[in-house]
């Protein structure tokens, strides 16, 4: 638990269309930080903040020049609010509203930093990996931000994404998984016979040995569907001879026995 500060609070409710009503509760209390919630008590109620969204800081007009703090927020049921802490005073009795002011927002930031990252971690381990980046991000967590865009990018590599994983290793600038991905993504193509893809990849990474395999597969195909002229060409551009000769005399017998030749 943290310090506990006497505050002056607006509890005001948030409409659906992200606007707040006016305030429907004022109330003079405690607020007590605790690692996961921050409760506000006062003799009559209870207000449990379970996530804050933002923190402003200004001064007031009606509080005769005084500083105040505004939050967004949500309440342990996930209902969105907007608070107000006013004037109030220390638990040991002061009543210097400048250190308490200061106390309190500088508490209110360290616990929002922390139950963010917390909160990031819980997406994290969600899979949620966009919003626990953006999280990491604005708490300037850079190894966090790493850890996690490499967490997703393996994902979608799972998930045969490969083109939104490459995106994520290029802005990383991760040359060898760069390339691993590319061999996935053209092995990929090979296995659902888009064999132009394939070889296209492998050609662009200079490994001659997979791009001649690729090709032979292609052909292959290119016989078993009976394109005998296509299957042809691949082995003349290879200069395979014995499988041309062997092409030659497929087509050769099929015209025979077209035509009653045999």
């Amino acid at each position: 638990m943290y310090t506990q500060v006497a505050v002056k609070i607006d509890i005001i409710p948030k409409i659906s269309s992200g606007t707040s009503q006016e305030p429907t509760r004022q109330y003079v209390g405690k607020l007590s930080f605790f690692s996961n919630y921050i409760l506000f008590e006062s003799r009559m109620f209870k207000f449990s903040i379970l996530r804050i969204y933002l923190i402003d800081y200004f001064i007031s007009n009606q509080e005769k020049g005084a500083r105040v703090i505004h939050i967004d927020c949500v309440d342990n049921n996930n209902i969105p609010y907007t608070v107000f802490f006013g004037p109030g005073g220390i638990l040991d009795g002061s009543m210097n509203w400048t250190i308490t002011v200061q106390n309190l927002y500088q508490d209110l930031i360290r616990w929002k930093r922390t139950n963010d990252y917390t909160n990031a971690k819980s997406l994290e381990d969600l899979t949620q990996y966009e919003d626990a980046y953006k999280i990491y991000f604005s708490l300037s967590k850079s190894n966090d931000c790493l850890r996690v865009k490499i967490k997703q990018a393996r994902s979608l590599e799972e998930q045969k994404r490969f083109d939104d994983a490459l995106s994520i290793y290029k802005n990383l600038s991760m040359k060898e998984d760069i390339t691993r991905v590319l061999v996935l993504k053209a092995i990929d193509a090979a296995d659902k016979k888009d064999f132009d893809l394939a070889i296209m990849i492998f050609n662009k990474l200079g490994l001659p040995n997979e791009q001649k395999r690729i090709t032979l597969m292609k052909a292959d195909f290119q016989e078993q569907e009976q394109k005998f002229d296509e299957a042809l060409e691949i082995y003349k551009k290879l200069g395979m001879k014995d499988q041309v000769e062997r092409i030659l005399l497929i087509k050769e017998k099929i015209f025979e026995e077209a035509y009653g030749l045999s």
